[in-house]
């Protein structure tokens, strides 16, 4: 018989659906059992998982799942066994309550845009509208809510549908007799204009046919948390963190007492979560959840595990003093000399300003995880395979003078990217901009010896060398230096650059204290160049030698010193 109207715990909750099936509960508390399903999400209740009842009946070893501690977003009970029309009139009431938790910002991002939180509250979703959207628009917007990672810094994200792929979205059956026409046809009506996104369905996109390309496009002025909210304000169930199936069920893994806190496999975690599919991304699911929900969750192991997990209310600190994000628009899809100069100007420029550290603080050049930020530091960046290797390629570029280096850190899906400056062991920062300033008051190599442009920019490569980076008084290989490192270039053909370069050392052994000669270096099959490098001797150092060369001439070995000493009596006369 069903029971009246009452409260019920969560604790009564889960000694109920641990006691007997689903439906039986069901029956007993007068719901359905999609709405005692609905219940145990809300008050997040951990269910039996498919064929508990079978294996107890078979004497097999069953497992519990422990009931979590509530969060503060948690409710602690709920009604049951309300008559149906009591039952709609709470559950609108409910989902306005939700409307108004789905429209403030759940996501840990640095720069939320204020018009683009006002534009998401302004836009309020009916009851009636969420139930009447088109059933492709409703699939899309389901296939958003469920993805786990996007990368914060594109403007789409794109999905190509064959025949199987467009009836999986649609949710039918194996069976279906649809034609893929008619599958198409229905899809198509999935354009649409959302506040914060634009979804977009066209065909002949690829070669296979009978296909469907699927763009999710992010409108100016909004990021991906705009996207998510939104998507999930059609939902007819959100959660509150606005997380996917998996990630949901992985953070109910996290706080519950399965979760020992010391290192776990990733396929134990998988199955204590009671995950779908792979367990592979488990490391996707995490950062999710670190982007989604406060307080942070600390995640330390490698990419495959094991991992140990647990939450923290302290915020990672990178960096004591920035981040600065310069707005350089930096290309930094190929590197070049022209980006590198105006990189390391700035930030020589920058190091020497007065509230810049003084002791040994790290500073943070680049951290952010939103479009419009990406935007603003950089006007492009490298795209598919190993595009985190080659924007690491411009910063491993970067000459930057002793005492500092660079680190960073690119990641895909919801970031952050983080790019910071350090000391060398030793250095301080009143150190390094003493340095700076002696630079900049010291007069051009160009300017000071009155040498060509190419041959200034190849005597500033040499004299910025470290000593860790010759071969003996070698420098390195020259032709793998002359685009990135000094924007020499010529029309010379690489044949004919060894000519070309002697005539650089020509003049700089001509009009400077430098005495460069070209060394040929093969390496393999490959003839390149290298340059000794040498300073002339000074006058005293010069007549000396040549008073030795003069005794050694007859037979005699003069000592250096006394002729210095003799030298310098007469001088003094």
């Amino acid at each position: 018989m069903a029971e009246q109207p009452r409260k019920i715990t969560r604790e009564e909750l889960y000694d109920r659906v641990w006691k007997t099936t689903l439906k039986r509960t069901a029956e007993e508390l007068g719901i359905k059992y999609v709405e005692l399903v609905d219940i145990c999400e809300k008050l997040r209740v951990p269910r039996p998982p498919h064929g508990h009842w079978q294996r107890l009946q078979l004497g097999l070893p069953v497992e519990q799942i422990p009931l979590p501690e509530a969060a503060p977003d948690i409710p602690v009970e709920t009604m049951v066994g309300l008559k149906k029309e009591r039952r709609v009139i709470n559950k609108v009431v409910s989902t306005e309550s939700t409307e108004q938790k789905v429209t403030e910002p759940s996501l840990l991002t640095e720069n939320i845009q204020a018009s683009a939180t006002a534009a998401l509250e302004s836009a309020q979703v009916p009851k009636s509208n969420v139930t009447q959207l088109p059933k492709a628009t409703a699939a899309i917007l389901n296939h958003i809510r469920q993805v786990s990672s996007i990368d914060f810094w594109v403007d789409s994200l794109d999905f190509d549908l064959s025949e199987s792929g467009l009836a999986t979205l649609l949710g039918l059956p194996s069976d279906h007799r649809r034609s893929a026409k008619s599958l198409i046809a229905t899809l198509m009506e999935a354009n649409a204009d959302f506040t914060s996104f634009v979804v977009d369905a066209r065909t002949g996109m690829t070669r296979e046919p009978n296909s469907l390309r699927i763009s999710i496009q992010v409108k100016d002025g909004f990021e991906w948390h705009n996207v998510w909210e939104e998507a999930w304000k059609f939902a007819t169930a959100p959660n509150p963190h606005f997380l996917t199936d998996n990630a949901l069920k992985l953070l109910q893994w996290v706080r519950s007492n399965k979760n020992t806190g010391e290192p776990t496999e990733q396929n134990r975690i998988g199955r204590q979560a009671y995950l779908r599919g792979s367990y592979h991304h488990i490391g996707d699911l995490f950062k999710e959840i670190q982007a989604k929900v406060q307080p942070r969750l600390v995640v330390e192991g490698e990419r495959w595990g094991p991992f140990k997990v647990y939450f923290s209310k302290d915020q990672p600190k990178y960096f004591q003093v920035g981040p600065l994000n310069p707005p350089l628009k930096l290309s930094v899809k190929e590197v070049t000399h022209e980006e590198l100069l105006r990189f390391r100007t700035w930030l020589y420029a920058e190091l020497q300003q007065l509230n810049l550290p003084r002791g040994d603080e790290m500073v943070g050049i680049f951290h952010f995880s939103d479009r419009r930020m990406a935007k603003a530091c950089f006007s492009d960046w490298p795209v598919g395979f190993c595009w985190d290797s080659k924007i690491r390629e411009f910063f491993d570029a970067l000459k930057l003078m002793e005492g500092i280096f660079l680190e960073y850190q690119f990641e895909s899906g919801p970031g952050p990217w983080l790019v910071r400056c350090s000391l060398s062991e030793g250095w301080k920062w009143s150190r390094v901009k003493e340095w700076l300033r002696e630079q900049q008051s010291a007069i051009p190599l160009r300017k000071k010896y009155g040498l060509s442009e190419h041959s200034a920019a190849l005597l500033e490569w040499i004299a910025e060398l470290r000593p860790e980076e010759y071969l003996g008084n070698l420098t390195p290989v020259v032709e793998d230096h002359l685009d990135v490192d000094m924007g020499i270039r010529t029309e010379w053909s690489h044949d004919n650059l060894p000519a070309y370069l002697a005539m650089l050392v020509d003049e700089i052994n001509d009009k400077t204290d430098f005495d460069l000669r070209l060394q040929p270096w093969h390496e393999y099959s490959k003839v390149a160049t290298r340059i000794r490098v040498k300073k002339k001797p000074a006058e005293m150092e010069a007549v000396i030698r040549t008073v030795q060369l003069l005794g050694l001439s007859q037979n005699k070995v003069l000592d250096a010193d006394r002729i210095k000493a003799a030298l310098n009596e007469l001088l003094s006369n």
